[in-house]
């Protein structure tokens, strides 16, 4: 029953009256973000983009913060979720719920036809999100397909249809001038009340990229605006570029199996990607390229900018989205490091002292680097454990995986379907051979003079088995013999005698 009180409301921009709604997954509860857009006079694009005021409920050094500052994060496993903030705030009264009065910290941003942006306004905000759309509905949006939605969600049409031109002008310029986005794919698995196990591969509608470039846009800005306005101590998300020694291994990899990568710039290598996606039209090797390309590049990393920062220093770069500095806003219901810039900006809008000291801002850039890898690292291991309670209980599937690692004792292999990524072994009594000329890794069927070549991009036929370790549940990729539809790979039998092999050297039982 909790009403914003009329004393703040008075101090805040009104947007109630505006068209503003959400774009997020169906039952999502925690919503932090809606968007409005309108036309001005100039025919320019106005987009706002307002975002959860959480800062407003959770007081810096309060008890209710202390706890958020621990957790850094809300974790999402298949069933549930373990909140960052309370529910009776995460799920309710900071989230911007369809029809209800809320609290927002708002970005209006002014956008020529050619994305260039001509005027940006910070503010704190009352709205009311008018419609709670889910990314399919925002879909069919999109592409006018109307006749089966509700009057309210038509009436929202012509905005989201706007919404999608101006996204698609930004990433467009986003990736001339550099930007880089590796393929990738994903699974959701799931858990419901009644316990019943769903695993089914992510889709990414356009409604989803359209989210995301505004998202990465308020994102862009607001970092852009605190370290204009402050400088240090700034909580940026950054990315190092990659050392070239790392891109012209991953470029040779390639050439190997007649994949020409262009390494040269970021813009070379998504157009190298792109025309590999329209070569090949192999979902399965592209993933795999993208997958061998990320190990060149380094983690992106919570950073506390110093007293030295400026707006045109370059050590805190974001290579994939080619700028200087990114930080992130647009999720403080579910994300500490989001909460914490907001009360940056809310410091720099009110011409405050920052409330943040330097040393405070370095720790939590620390504690939010551990707590992401945590819950990813918790995510995972939830996935798996569901996905292997899920197989022990029916037939073992059969899929399809491609090799994206290969040493001279084991092959690495992604299989996508069930987000595995992992070395897999042949069994005690296969007999295996590494071959340097082409860098491809040798194997025998048990009771077989027939040998099977695999090699980097390599496709073959796995067995997903559940498995139990110390308690644990987990999967294991078993490759069949012989590998169903891989005939192709079969070498021919010859004398083991005439092969260039590697072995590995015996270890003598002395110690030196």
């Amino acid at each position: 029953n909790w009403k914003i009180p009329q004393d703040e409301i008075d101090k805040r921009r009104d947007l109630r009256n505006q068209q503003i709604f959400s774009i997020d997954p169906k039952y999502a509860k925690d919503l932090d973000d809606c968007l409005s857009c309108t036309k001005t006079e100039s025919g320019n694009f106005l987009v706002g983009i307002h975002i959860a005021d959480a800062s407003y409920f959770v007081p810096y050094g309060s008890p209710l913060d202390l706890e958020a500052r621990k957790r850094s994060t809300t974790f999402y496993f298949p069933n549930e979720k373990f909140p960052m903030l309370p529910l009776i705030l995460s799920d309710n009264l900071c989230s911007l719920l369809e029809n209800e009065d809320r609290l927002a910290v708002s970005i209006e941003v002014e956008i020529t036809h050619h994305g260039e942006i001509v005027k940006t306004d910070f503010f704190r905000s009352v709205i009311r999100s008018q419609k709670h759309l889910d990314y399919e509905t925002a879909q069919k949006l999109i592409e006018n397909k109307m006749e089966s939605l509700d009057y309210s969600v038509q009436a929202l049409g012509d905005t989201v249809r706007m919404l999608y031109r101006v996204s698609t002008i930004l990433r467009n310029k986003r990736f001339a001038e550099g930007a880089l986005s590796m393929p990738s794919s994903r699974i959701r698995v799931k858990c419901d009340e009644n316990n019943l196990i769903t695993i089914h591969p992510e889709v990414s509608l356009d409604s989803n990229v359209m989210i995301e470039e505004y998202m990465l846009l308020a994102n862009t800005l607001t970092a852009n605006k605190l370290v204009q306005s402050i400088g240090r101590g700034v909580l940026v998300r950054s990315r190092k570029s990659p050392s070239h020694k790392k891109l012209a291994t991953f470029m040779e990899q390639c050439k190997l199996v007649d994949i020409e990568i262009d390494i040269t710039n970021n813009a070379t290598i998504q157009n190298s990607l792109e025309a590999l996606h329209q070569d090949m039209k192999d979902e399965l090797t592209e993933n795999a390229v993208a997958n061998v390309a990320s190990r060149a590049f380094n983690s992106a990393t919570f950073e506390c900018t110093d007293e030295r920062t400026t707006i045109d220093s370059k050590e805190y770069h974001h290579c994939d989205l080619n700028v200087r500095f990114y930080g992130q806003f647009t999720s403080p219901i579910r994300r500490y490091s989001d909460l914490i810039t907001h009360r940056q900006l809310i410091d720099v809008m009110e011409k405050k002292k920052q409330s943040i000291t330097l040393q405070d801002m370095k720790h939590i850039a620390r504690l939010c680097n551990w707590q992401r890898k945590q819950a990813n690292a918790a995510s995972r291991d939830a996935d798996r454990l569901y996905m292997a309670t899920l197989l022990n209980s029916t037939k073992k599937p059969q899929v399809e995986g491609i090799v994206v690692e290969v040493t001279s004792k084991k092959v690495k292999l992604l299989v996508p379907e069930y987000d595995q990524n992992k070395f897999v072994s042949f069994g005690r009594n296969c007999k295996t051979e590494w071959h340097s000329d082409d860098e491809s890794f040798h194997f025998r069927e048990p009771n077989s003079d027939r040998w099977l070549a695999v090699k980097l991009f390599t496709k073959v036929t796995v067995e997903i088995v559940p498995r139990l370790h110390n308690s644990l549940w987990g999967l294991d990729l078993c490759v069949l013999y012989p590998p169903r539809a891989n005939q192709d790979l079969l070498v021919k039998q010859r004398e083991t005698t005439t092969r260039e092999t590697i072995r590995e050297p015996k270890k003598s039982g002395k110690r030196k």
